[in-house]
Protein backbone atom coordinates (compact mmCIF):
# COMPACT_ATOMS: atom_id res chain seq x y z
CA UNK A 1 0.00 0.00 0.00
CA UNK A 2 1.59 3.39 -1.05
CA UNK A 3 1.92 6.00 1.54
CA UNK A 4 -0.94 8.13 2.44
CA UNK A 5 -0.42 11.97 0.96
CA UNK A 6 0.54 14.62 3.43
CA UNK A 7 -2.25 16.64 3.63
CA UNK A 8 -4.00 13.80 4.47
CA UNK A 9 -1.35 12.96 7.03
CA UNK A 10 -1.38 16.19 8.50
CA UNK A 11 -5.25 16.49 8.63
CA UNK A 12 -5.13 12.95 10.65
CA UNK A 13 -2.47 14.36 12.79
CA UNK A 14 -4.05 17.57 13.99
CA UNK A 15 -7.05 15.72 14.57
CA UNK A 16 -5.36 13.31 17.12
CA UNK A 17 -3.61 16.14 18.67
CA UNK A 18 -6.85 17.90 18.93
CA UNK A 19 -8.32 14.87 21.08
CA UNK A 20 -5.82 14.21 23.03
CA UNK A 21 -4.93 16.31 26.02
CA UNK A 22 -1.28 15.99 25.54
CA UNK A 23 -2.02 18.88 22.60
CA UNK A 24 -2.11 21.43 25.46
CA UNK A 25 1.66 20.75 26.25
CA UNK A 26 2.54 22.72 22.99
CA UNK A 27 -0.18 25.18 22.55
CA UNK A 28 -0.37 28.97 23.23
CA UNK A 29 1.74 29.94 26.01
CA UNK A 30 -0.10 28.88 29.10
CA UNK A 31 -1.89 31.10 31.74
CA UNK A 32 -0.13 33.04 33.89
CA UNK A 33 0.62 31.02 37.20
CA UNK A 34 -1.15 32.42 40.80
CA UNK A 35 2.21 32.33 42.21
CA UNK A 36 6.61 33.16 40.81
CA UNK A 37 7.17 30.46 38.66
CA UNK A 38 10.97 29.58 37.52
CA UNK A 39 10.90 28.61 34.19
CA UNK A 40 14.59 28.14 33.98
CA UNK A 41 16.86 26.53 35.01
CA UNK A 42 15.17 23.63 36.63
CA UNK A 43 15.07 23.01 40.51
CA UNK A 44 18.37 21.74 41.36
CA UNK A 45 20.02 21.73 38.32
CA UNK A 46 23.56 21.43 37.91
CA UNK A 47 25.05 24.09 35.68
CA UNK A 48 28.94 23.58 34.94
CA UNK A 49 29.26 26.89 33.05
CA UNK A 50 30.54 30.01 34.79
CA UNK A 51 26.81 32.19 33.73
CA UNK A 52 23.34 31.30 35.04
CA UNK A 53 20.82 32.54 32.76
CA UNK A 54 17.42 32.61 34.89
CA UNK A 55 13.65 33.29 33.61
CA UNK A 56 10.16 33.57 35.30
CA UNK A 57 7.29 34.07 35.07
CA UNK A 58 4.63 36.25 37.50
CA UNK A 59 0.78 36.19 37.81
CA UNK A 60 -1.13 39.37 36.40
CA UNK A 61 -0.59 42.82 38.69
CA UNK A 62 2.37 41.16 40.47
CA UNK A 63 4.00 44.41 40.30
CA UNK A 64 7.37 44.73 40.82
CA UNK A 65 9.76 41.56 41.57
CA UNK A 66 13.17 40.67 43.54
CA UNK A 67 15.17 38.49 42.74
CA UNK A 68 17.85 37.58 45.82
CA UNK A 69 20.79 35.27 45.36
CA UNK A 70 21.45 33.53 48.65
CA UNK A 71 19.74 36.40 50.61
CA UNK A 72 21.68 39.23 48.49
CA UNK A 73 19.48 41.64 46.27
CA UNK A 74 20.31 40.72 42.00
CA UNK A 75 20.90 44.34 41.35
CA UNK A 76 19.97 43.78 37.41
CA UNK A 77 16.80 42.30 36.72
CA UNK A 78 14.68 42.79 33.49
CA UNK A 79 10.88 42.72 33.44
CA UNK A 80 8.65 42.19 30.51
CA UNK A 81 5.03 41.60 30.94
CA UNK A 82 4.15 38.75 33.20
CA UNK A 83 7.86 37.86 32.70
CA UNK A 84 11.45 38.07 33.99
CA UNK A 85 14.91 37.35 33.72
CA UNK A 86 18.78 37.94 34.40
CA UNK A 87 21.73 37.03 33.94
CA UNK A 88 24.40 35.64 37.02
CA UNK A 89 27.77 34.61 37.82
CA UNK A 90 27.42 32.96 41.13
CA UNK A 91 30.83 31.39 42.65
CA UNK A 92 31.22 27.54 41.79
CA UNK A 93 28.74 25.80 44.33
CA UNK A 94 25.65 25.31 46.10
CA UNK A 95 22.83 28.46 45.49
CA UNK A 96 19.55 29.64 46.31
CA UNK A 97 17.52 32.24 44.26
CA UNK A 98 14.23 33.38 45.91
CA UNK A 99 12.01 35.31 43.69
CA UNK A 100 9.54 37.97 45.54
CA UNK A 101 6.66 40.03 44.00
CA UNK A 102 4.45 41.13 46.73
CA UNK A 103 2.85 38.73 49.32
CA UNK A 104 4.29 36.15 46.63
CA UNK A 105 7.28 33.66 45.80
CA UNK A 106 9.51 31.36 44.66
CA UNK A 107 12.70 29.18 45.42
CA UNK A 108 15.00 27.13 43.72
CA UNK A 109 18.47 25.73 43.91
CA UNK A 110 20.61 24.91 41.85
CA UNK A 111 24.61 23.79 41.79
CA UNK A 112 27.34 26.44 39.63
CA UNK A 113 30.45 24.77 38.48
CA UNK A 114 31.04 22.32 40.69
CA UNK A 115 28.71 20.53 43.57
CA UNK A 116 27.43 18.31 40.05
CA UNK A 117 28.60 14.79 41.01
CA UNK A 118 26.11 12.23 39.67
CA UNK A 119 23.52 15.05 38.40
CA UNK A 120 23.26 15.05 34.99
CA UNK A 121 23.79 18.96 33.83
CA UNK A 122 21.71 21.26 32.55
CA UNK A 123 21.98 22.82 29.13
CA UNK A 124 20.72 25.88 27.71
CA UNK A 125 19.08 25.94 25.13
CA UNK A 126 21.76 27.85 22.10
CA UNK A 127 19.86 31.05 21.86
CA UNK A 128 19.41 31.74 25.64
CA UNK A 129 22.66 31.34 25.93
CA UNK A 130 24.08 33.98 23.23
CA UNK A 131 21.28 36.27 24.18
CA UNK A 132 18.66 35.72 21.16
CA UNK A 133 15.77 35.49 23.41
CA UNK A 134 13.50 37.76 21.17
CA UNK A 135 13.99 36.08 18.09
CA UNK A 136 11.89 33.15 19.50
CA UNK A 137 9.56 35.21 22.00
CA UNK A 138 8.58 37.67 18.71
CA UNK A 139 8.28 34.84 17.12
CA UNK A 140 5.72 32.95 19.33
CA UNK A 141 4.05 36.10 19.45
CA UNK A 142 2.78 36.03 15.85
CA UNK A 143 -1.03 35.12 15.48
CA UNK A 144 -0.21 32.32 12.75
CA UNK A 145 -1.06 28.87 13.83
CA UNK A 146 1.97 27.96 12.26
CA UNK A 147 3.92 30.32 14.40
CA UNK A 148 5.24 28.03 17.05
CA UNK A 149 7.06 25.64 13.93
CA UNK A 150 7.93 28.90 11.92
CA UNK A 151 10.20 30.08 15.22
CA UNK A 152 11.50 26.63 15.74
CA UNK A 153 12.37 26.08 12.07
CA UNK A 154 13.83 29.48 11.04
CA UNK A 155 17.08 27.59 12.73
CA UNK A 156 16.14 24.23 12.82
CA UNK A 157 16.26 22.06 9.61
CA UNK A 158 13.10 21.31 7.46
CA UNK A 159 14.19 17.67 7.04
CA UNK A 160 11.18 16.17 7.81
CA UNK A 161 8.86 17.79 4.73
CA UNK A 162 10.34 15.25 2.00
CA UNK A 163 9.22 12.38 4.43
CA UNK A 164 5.83 10.68 3.69
CA UNK A 165 4.87 9.82 7.48
CA UNK A 166 5.19 12.46 10.11
CA UNK A 167 5.27 12.05 13.48
CA UNK A 168 1.94 14.13 14.64
CA UNK A 169 3.31 16.93 16.76
CA UNK A 170 6.09 17.81 14.23
CA UNK A 171 3.04 17.93 11.06
CA UNK A 172 1.16 20.10 13.79
CA UNK A 173 3.74 22.77 14.30
CA UNK A 174 3.71 21.59 18.28
CA UNK A 175 7.63 21.33 18.99
CA UNK A 176 7.08 22.27 22.29
CA UNK A 177 4.61 19.01 22.96
CA UNK A 178 7.96 17.46 23.30
CA UNK A 179 10.82 19.79 24.05
CA UNK A 180 11.91 22.96 26.15
CA UNK A 181 12.90 26.24 24.53
CA UNK A 182 14.99 27.27 27.70
CA UNK A 183 16.88 24.05 28.72
CA UNK A 184 16.68 20.78 30.05
CA UNK A 185 19.13 18.36 31.65
CA UNK A 186 17.68 15.41 28.74
CA UNK A 187 18.90 15.06 25.52
CA UNK A 188 17.51 16.69 22.44
CA UNK A 189 16.09 19.30 25.39
CA UNK A 190 12.82 16.92 25.94
CA UNK A 191 10.74 17.80 28.47
CA UNK A 192 10.70 14.56 30.38
CA UNK A 193 12.42 10.97 30.00
CA UNK A 194 11.87 9.25 26.51
CA UNK A 195 9.20 6.68 27.89
CA UNK A 196 7.54 8.76 30.05
CA UNK A 197 7.50 11.51 27.01
CA UNK A 198 6.09 9.06 24.68
CA UNK A 199 3.30 7.66 26.94
CA UNK A 200 1.99 11.17 27.33
CA UNK A 201 -0.35 10.76 24.21
CA UNK A 202 0.41 6.74 22.97
CA UNK A 203 -1.25 5.44 26.16
CA UNK A 204 -3.38 3.44 24.22
CA UNK A 205 -2.99 -1.14 25.14
CA UNK A 206 -1.77 -1.54 22.49
CA UNK A 207 1.45 0.56 22.61
CA UNK A 208 1.84 -0.01 26.73
CA UNK A 209 1.83 -3.87 25.74
CA UNK A 210 4.66 -2.69 22.79
CA UNK A 211 6.26 -1.46 25.16
CA UNK A 212 6.43 -4.19 27.97
CA UNK A 213 7.34 -6.67 25.01
CA UNK A 214 9.98 -4.38 24.09
CA UNK A 215 11.35 -4.86 27.99
CA UNK A 216 10.82 -1.00 28.75
CA UNK A 217 13.55 -0.25 25.75
CA UNK A 218 14.10 3.67 25.17
CA UNK A 219 11.72 4.54 22.17
CA UNK A 220 13.76 6.53 20.29
CA UNK A 221 16.44 3.43 20.03
CA UNK A 222 13.69 1.98 17.19
CA UNK A 223 11.40 4.49 16.31
CA UNK A 224 12.01 7.89 14.75
CA UNK A 225 10.75 10.63 16.66
CA UNK A 226 10.29 13.51 13.76
CA UNK A 227 9.60 11.38 10.33
CA UNK A 228 10.35 8.09 8.76
CA UNK A 229 9.19 6.80 5.82
CA UNK A 230 7.21 3.59 6.96
CA UNK A 231 4.00 4.16 9.07
CA UNK A 232 5.82 3.30 12.22
CA UNK A 233 8.56 5.28 12.65
CA UNK A 234 10.99 2.58 12.67
CA UNK A 235 14.26 2.90 11.83
CA UNK A 236 16.42 1.21 8.87
CA UNK A 237 18.97 -0.90 11.55
CA UNK A 238 15.96 -2.36 13.06
CA UNK A 239 13.94 -3.04 10.40
CA UNK A 240 15.44 -2.17 6.69
CA UNK A 241 13.68 0.63 6.26
CA UNK A 242 15.01 4.20 4.79
CA UNK A 243 13.85 6.26 7.92
CA UNK A 244 13.67 10.36 8.15
CA UNK A 245 15.71 12.76 9.96
CA UNK A 246 15.76 11.81 13.81
CA UNK A 247 18.65 12.76 16.22
CA UNK A 248 20.29 9.50 17.11
CA UNK A 249 22.32 9.01 20.26
CA UNK A 250 25.82 10.90 19.89
CA UNK A 251 24.64 13.62 17.74
CA UNK A 252 24.48 17.10 19.07
CA UNK A 253 21.41 19.20 19.11
CA UNK A 254 22.61 20.99 16.29
CA UNK A 255 22.45 17.93 14.49
CA UNK A 256 18.91 17.42 14.94
CA UNK A 257 16.20 19.20 12.50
Amino acid sequence: MSPRPRTVLLAAALAALAASPCRAQGDAPPAAPATVEFLMPAAGAFIPSGMVVVAGRLPPGAGFVNLLLDGSPVAEVTREGTTFSATLTPSAGAHTLEARARDLSGTITFAAGTGGQGIAPYRYHRPVLEGRCAECHTGLRRTSERAEAETCTACHRKLAVVFPYVHGPVAAGKCLVCHDPHGSTRQALITAEPKELCVRCHDQPSSLEHIDTARSRICYLCHNPHASMNRRFVYDIVKGTSVGPARRPGSTEEDQP
